[in-house]
């Protein structure tokens, strides 16, 4: 029983470990503990495991209980700040945040709890043992169950290579998963040399040409291939606004909060001027507190808020900016009434502000702007008050400056899925392929803890995977650009009032493989390295 305890003890620090990998704000980052961590709670797994266990010993129960203790470290360690997100947003006090953050254990790695679950139909009918593909099988089957499996904030096994950009190479090709698959083959040819004494001689091979090539062929920050560079002047506007400020102008409560919030933005579009005018500016996600209607914007330039013809007759810009759209939607309960929206505001050829295209943003969080029982959503919404219930968009719009730079947009959470920005990007006719993406951002809710700085980590994968610019324009920060190369521009810290201008310079290289074809090159790299072990084990069967 001492045993059994110690074991779970190890799983629980596992999990502290791996959270370790990934920005933590009170504490410097531990990259290796991702795999540390993961290596130590497989290895108490049953399915990995060489221990000789009582009869009385039930293996399910057991690895549950151990991915309890492993999500709980997570928990605890990175996701700490669930508790005051839950007090902030929802209103509770925070002993029952706390607990309902303890709870979100039970949550945070679903693709665990399916994994164990299936390991254990598995072993049932084969004995894993017997196989040479074991390490390979399963780091294949983790990456996939990773990659599908719905989560509430990704934090995967490959994302903490980041802090070795630029020397990600197979970021295009494989995006992140390509480098969950590594490192969970690493993690279990390792746990099965332990167990059997036993190398995996694949990997001895693949291994080091893996990290001879990450060393001659980093990325670059901007790819040139004989093809044109866009240069746009880019303003991003950090307002900081609180919580108590934000929600009063969007309520309409108080119109004085409502005019500040305007003046605020405004102030910061309009400062320091005197040098080169800003070509783009842009306002982080639900800015403007006043819910909008594109529908009648676009029928007439009348409907377009003054300060924003304000703003672009001054400095001669366009704007891009979070808000709130109607839909054409009316109910008392307020069901699925409004968009979360960014506008693209600008001039037409007479010189008239127009509304020239939008976003509704299209994957919403559950628990915070929907719930994830689809039908049964508007008559639990009666129940549930304290969820926005945004309806969800419909379009892949492709948006254009005045020299013809291309970009995409994605609002929140939405950057940190690599499937949602290949589906948007394939979806875009020939020709829009853009030069970069804005992902509009507020992270207010969640105060002056690390999920900023997580949520900046994960999503800058994206600027890698798809080899374009990544401007996260943010209310409260982290505001800033990744380059394709994985590095950053200056940056607008946490809660600071401030502007951030930046000239970029942009190409469009058209798309890369792994936007075009996802985890198809993983499993082609898949299908080689098992042909590849099958002769190796197939001519020299004692070579280890």
């Amino acid at each position: 029983m001492k045993q059994s305890k110690y074991f779970f003890l190890l799983s629980l620090i596992a999990g502290l470990l791996y959270a370790s990998a990934f920005p933590i704000i009170f504490s410097p980052s531990f990259p290796p503990g991702a795999l540390i961590g993961i290596f130590i709670f497989l290895k108490n797994l049953s399915t990995f495991s060489t221990c000789k266990h009582p009869p009385d010993h039930h293996p399910l129960r057991h690895d549950l209980m151990h991915l309890l203790a492993f999500s709980l470290g997570h928990c605890i360690f990175g996701f700490y700040w669930l508790a005051h997100t839950m007090e902030v947003f929802g209103s509770l006090s925070p002993i029952v945040s706390h607990l309902l953050g303890l709870l979100f254990s039970l949550i945070i790695l679903p693709q665990y709890l399916v994994f164990i679950l299936a390991m254990h139909l598995i072993t049932k009918v084969i004995d894993r043992r017997e196989s040479s593909f074991f390490p390979l099988l399963i780091a294949f089957f983790l990456t996939i169950l990773e990659y599908y499996t719905p989560q509430q904030f990704p934090a995967h096994l490959g994302h903490p290579w980041l802090h070795l950009h630029p020397y990600l190479p197979f970021a295009p090709i494989g995006g992140a998963p390509f480098y969950s698959f590594i490192s969970f083959w690493l993690v279990i040819s390792l746990i099965t040399y332990i167990n059997e004494r036993k190398i995996d001689p694949l990997l001895a091979i693949i291994f080091p040409i893996f990290l001879i090539t990450s060393l001659l062929f980093p990325l670059t920050m901007l790819n040139i291939k004989n093809i044109p560079i866009k240069e746009n002047n880019i303003r991003f506007v950090q307002a900081n606004i609180g919580n108590f400020l934000k929600i009063q102008s969007e309520n309409g409560e108080n119109d004085l909060a409502g005019r500040t919030v305007d003046s605020i933005y405004s102030e910061l579009s309009l400062t320091n001027l005197a040098g080169e005018k800003p070509d783009l500016i842009i306002w982080p996600e639900t800015a403007f507190p006043k819910i909008q209607s594109t529908r009648l914007q676009k029928e007439s330039p009348y409907y377009i808020p003054k300060i924003f013809d304000h703003i672009i007759y001054t400095t001669g810009a366009e704007m891009f900016v979070g808000g709130y759209d109607r839909t054409d939607e009316s109910n008392s309960s307020s069901f699925e009434t409004q968009y979360n929206t960014a506008f693209f505001f600008g001039l037409d050829h007479n010189g008239t502000t127009i509304l020239k295209d939008y976003y509704h943003k299209r994957k919403l969080i559950p628990f915070g702007e929907t719930l994830p029982f689809g039908p049964f959503n508007k008559y639990l919404s009666d129940i549930v008050t304290n969820i926005s219930y945004f309806a969800a968009g419909e379009r892949y719009p492709s948006f254009s400056l005045k020299n013809e730079a291309h970009f995409i947009s994605a609002i929140c959470y939405e950057i940190l899925f690599s499937s949602y920005i290949r589906d948007y990007l394939n979806s875009l006719k020939q020709g829009q392929h853009p030069h970069f993406i804005i992902n509009l951002t507020n992270d207010s809710w969640y105060g002056k803890t690390s999920e900023p700085y997580q949520h900046l980590f994960l999503s800058k994968w994206r600027a890698m995977e798809f080899q374009m610019p990544l401007l996260r324009m943010t209310n409260t920060g982290v505001t800033s650009i990744t380059y394709p190369d994985g590095s950053e521009s200056e940056r607008i810290e946490i809660y600071k009032r401030d502007i951030l201008d930046i000239k970029l310079k942009s190409a469009t290289n058209g798309p890369t493989p792994f936007q075009k074809y996802g985890l198809l090159n993983l499993l082609a790299l898949f299908g080689v390295l098992i042909l590849l072990r099958f002769f190796l084990g197939l001519f020299n069967k004692s070579l280890f």
